[in-house]
């Protein structure tokens, strides 16, 4: 699957999607996968801009922590304007999506 990976970390390559398809796999075991690409592509940008080659191994604490915190707070504006969990929750996943994984 092609990730839409910035070129300057070596685009959708055959290593990058490698990585990205065995972060995907462990992280969607206990979330949506599009909050798992979400993440992945994050964790991945990151280290390979710090040029990291290092094998998946579970995500940084940094990582992690941004992304609930934006979906923290996308979600509970959300739900001040009249959305119930579930709505803005499913909200938030379509706009990652839309936004190509990026948050």
């Amino acid at each position: 699957m092609p990730y839409g990976l910035p070129k300057d970390i070596g685009g959708d390559s055959p290593s990058n999607t490698k990585w990205m398809e065995s972060c995907v796999s462990k992280l969607a075991k206990t979330r949506s996968k599009s909050s798992a690409i979400a993440m992945c592509k994050s964790q991945l940008i990151k280290s390979r801009r710090k040029g990291s080659k290092a094998e998946f191994s579970e995500l940084d604490s940094e990582v992690k922590a941004e992304f609930l915190s934006k979906r923290y707070s996308f979600i509970k504006n959300k739900m001040s304007n009249g959305f119930n969990y579930k709505q803005a929750n499913d909200l938030f996943e379509k706009k990652i999506i839309k936004d190509n994984y990026l948050f």
